[in-house]
């Protein structure tokens, strides 16, 4: 249980850490880049020895970390593109709602049994995330209704790989080794793809990029590091994870989003939050 608070804790870091972004003019994109850098190294000043024995022979979880590395930087292109063409609340509501992907792929690929307590929490989680989105969630423009599409989609691999790697390949020992690859795979992608950014958007990298990547970096391999974590305890079924990891997200930043930025509730989000109370409250109970 100590994995899923770490995770959730650090998710609801990143997401914290990206309003302040905001607020002290930081380039997001070059931040974004130095993150996975800081991710990407984290794991070699920890135990670079093991990572070097590791990465000597051939792991068969290897091509995975190369794939979700990839997805990551790529994802996070499509979430801005989709924020700016389709809105920003579709495409908040995008991302969270695939949790159902992994939810049904752990079901019918890893045989995780299904009652209807876990159907019934994993109904109120998806009925919470709607009703708690802003009602500026509709869509900007008709035509880039594919972009949250797509990202639903590939959102919900990503989880989907990670659940299935992490099943069939990784022993503890690897969590490390595999959580700096793709992040560091994630980093050079981003590196290679800079130069055309920086073309468009001219904006300058100094210390505060530096910083905001240091401090983004840190708590982002601790949201994927303690989500293998936990799902490597054997104790906590994927279908239950990552509802239960998505729901804390959504619930802890909601909180600090109220407490620390002063941001108001509507009777519409108030319900979906009581909402995914209960539905957070029938998760725990499974594990």
């Amino acid at each position: 249980m100590i994995y899923i608070l770490l995770s959730i804790l650090s998710s609801t870091g990143i997401l914290i850490l990206f309003r302040y972004f905001k607020k002290f003019e930081i380039p997001l994109y070059p931040a974004i880049v130095a993150n996975y850098l800081v991710a990407g190294s984290l794991g070699f000043i920890i135990d670079s020895d093991q990572i070097i024995s590791v990465l000597k022979g051939y792991s068969n979880w290897l091509p995975y970390s190369l794939s979700i590395g990839f997805l990551f930087i790529t994802l996070f292109n499509l979430m801005g593109l989709s924020s700016q063409k389709a809105g920003v609340g579709i495409t908040s509501v995008a991302v969270k709602l695939s949790m159902v992907i992994p939810v049904l792929g752990a079901i019918y690929l890893l045989n995780e049994p299904v009652g209807l307590v876990k159907i019934m929490a994993l109904v109120l989680a998806v009925a919470s995330v709607w009703l708690i989105q802003p009602k500026r969630s509709g869509l900007k423009d008709k035509r880039a209704i594919f972009l949250p599409l797509i990202l639903f989609l590939g959102s919900g691999l990503l989880d989907l790989l990670l659940n299935q790697v992490e099943s069939r390949y990784l022993g503890t020992e690897d969590l490390l080794v595999f959580t700096s690859v793709l992040f560091g795979t994630a980093g050079i992608f981003g590196l290679i793809s800079l130069p055309v950014f920086l073309k468009k958007n001219p904006v300058k990298i100094g210390s505060k990029v530096g910083l905001a990547g240091l401090g983004l970096g840190l708590v982002n391999f601790g949201s994927i590091y303690f989500l293998l974590g936990a799902l490597s305890g054997k104790g906590v079924p994927g279908s239950v994870l990552f509802p239960l990891n998505n729901l804390g997200i959504v619930l802890l930043s909601g909180l600090l989003g109220w407490v620390i930025f002063g941001e108001s509730l509507s009777l519409r989000q108030k319900i979906g939050f009581a909402l995914a109370i209960i539905a957070l409250s029938l998760l725990i109970g499974k594990v």
